[in-house]
């Protein structure tokens, strides 16, 4: 079976944690193929941490394609991704059914932009239209008061996690993405674009939102409605305790679609590895 690993900055550049945790896998299911998706700021710069395993290559990303050029192709890609980016900054501000399928077309509309070449966001006035959203909010509780400056900032943020929707996945019989985040949003492009299912693993980490409280505010929003289309799209969702299952509940997924597989650090003892080997089949069934 080909398997897309799709990483975020840890392997096979990062020893320890995940990194470690992702060899293991590669070495437990040594009759699978793996092609490493591997994010990161510098990825293209580094030597891997870790020796690769011969059923395991690095994928070449190919997310910096130049954007349409052209007068009237800009003008179109700059309507279009302002558009996304009303669904997007009302979606992250609606509650219910109404804010989830905002949001995830989207990111739908922003993963075909970026599909021909550039970033999805480029041109887009998003902090403007961040404001416009959050005033005409109705959330309970009261959302906190957004300066322009808070605006700008949490702008900044959003644009730069939506650049992974311009990775392109290798062609694969599944993807496997490790945490939400940078390595979802790869995924779910990949799902949108050729129909590949996916496996989401997640363990929960803690969103490290920085800036002010209306900040936060809009990345701990953006991070939870990531988290929930996740947990809508993929095939199965893999945790790691009871304890982070109840949380994924919680947050709307399908009970049937969560599956505990602790980490175990003995393979003799524990066998995560075998469970993935199900896992995966049942993801590409």
């Amino acid at each position: 079976m080909r398997v897309a690993l799709i990483t975020d900055d840890s392997y096979p550049y990062v020893k320890g944690g995940r990194g470690d945790w992702c060899h293991r896998l590669l070495h437990g299911l040594d009759r699978h193929t793996f092609h490493l998706v591997a994010l990161g700021p510098d990825e293209r710069r580094r030597e891997p941490a870790y020796t690769l395993p011969p059923n395991a290559l690095l994928h070449p990303l190919d997310d910096r394609r130049p954007a349409p050029t052209g007068r009237l192709a800009q003008r179109h890609r700059r309507r279009a991704a302002t558009a996304a980016a009303v669904l997007l900054c009302r979606g992250l501000l609606t509650d219910g059914e109404q804010g989830t399928a905002m949001f995830a077309e989207s990111l739908r509309l922003l993963a075909d932009l970026a599909e021909a070449g550039g970033v999805p966001l480029r041109g887009v006035p998003l902090a403007d239209v961040l404001l416009d959203a959050w005033l005409a909010a109705r959330c309970e509780p009261a959302l906190p008061r957004l300066s322009v400056r808070d605006a700008r900032c949490a702008a900044d943020h959003l644009d730069s996690a939506l650049r992974p929707l311009a990775v392109r996945a290798p062609t694969a019989d599944l993807c496997h993405a490790i945490a939400t985040g940078p390595p979802l949003l790869v995924a779910l492009a990949a799902r949108w674009r050729a129909g590949t299912p996916f496996l989401l693993t997640e363990d929960r980490p803690r969103v490290a939102a920085e800036g002010s409280t209306a900040v936060k505010a809009v990345l701990l929003r953006f991070h939870r409605a990531l988290r929930r289309l996740g947990y809508t799209e993929a095939a199965l969702v893999a945790t790691a305790s009871r304890f982070h299952q109840l949380w994924e509940l919680r947050d709307g997924a399908d009970p049937a679609k969560v599956v505990v597989v602790p980490g175990g650090e003995e393979p003799v003892r524990f066998a995560p590895r075998r469970a993935y080997d199900h896992l995966y089949q049942d993801v590409a069934a």
